[in-house]
């Protein structure tokens, strides 16, 4: 009976053998999946941080002139009208538009199309030949200093307008806050680019 157990414990101990080196691979492999898995894990939670990146509209032009891939690179956003707003920019007229998503606007309950409480949003023009921007509005410098004089902090300052949507579509407004310092303006890495 002696023989009996040793001879199948011989037979047996490679296969326990192969079975601790076994676990202990599969031990490492789990090991190594999961450091991936956390590695994988940072890399989105960086992703989707938003993280200030200029703290007026004007700076966040510059920061974008800096490196033609960011347009393709991150999405944006910008603290306004008490709230964060996705922020969308487009080419325009040799200069910029900054838009923000939909949001409320207006100042009062009415039927007033562009007066009243509407669905619409803000946008921001940025070195584009605009007559808003170029003249009365001292967003940049004017060469009438008697009419126009500079206002303080004028180089961070970007004519800022409206849009509403209407019953004939989404339409920008004359109306607006003039040339306004606004943000700070955030960015955070698009998790798809091509």
């Amino acid at each position: 009976m002696r023989a009996a157990i040793l001879s199948g414990a011989a037979l047996l101990a490679p296969h326990f053998l192969g079975s601790e080196a076994a676990s202990a691979q599969e031990a490492k492999s789990l090991i190594q999946r999961q450091a991936a898995l956390e590695e994988t894990l940072k890399r989105i939670e960086s992703a989707l941080t938003w993280a200030p990146v200029a703290p007026d509209v004007k700076a966040f032009d510059a920061w974008l002139k800096e490196d033609a891939n960011r347009l393709r690179d991150y999405e944006f956003g910008i603290e306004y009208s008490e709230g964060f707003r996705i922020l969308h920019v487009s080419n325009w007229n040799h200069g910029r538009r900054f838009m923000t998503e939909p949001y409320m606007t207006g100042d009062r309950i009415s039927d007033e199309l562009y007066n009243g409480f509407h669905l619409g949003g803000s946008l921001w023009l940025v070195g584009t030949q605009d007559v808003g921007e170029t003249r009365a509005h001292y967003c940049v410098n004017s060469a009438d200093k008697a009419s126009y004089p500079p206002k303080p902090d004028q180089d961070r300052r970007a004519l800022h307008r409206y849009y509403f949507y209407g019953p004939d579509g989404v339409k920008p407004s004359t109306i607006g806050s003039s040339c306004v310092i606004a943000g700070p303006v955030y960015a955070r890495a698009r998790l798809f680019t091509e």
